[in-house]
């Protein structure tokens, strides 16, 4: 379910789903997903 939502939230490209993904960044599990995830958010100027 997590892994789900960590690529759910890349595909929204909402760049308030910025933190959630860096935290996600920390769990073995999710965290090649959210590298993916944060490449598809555009950066913020």
């Amino acid at each position: 379910m997590a892994l789900a939502c960590v690529d759910g939230l890349g595909t929204l490209g909402d760049a308030r789903a910025r933190p959630v993904l860096d935290e996600a960044l920390a769990h073995p599990v999710l965290a090649e997903a959210a590298v993916r995830a944060l490449g598809r958010i555009p950066k913020q100027r």
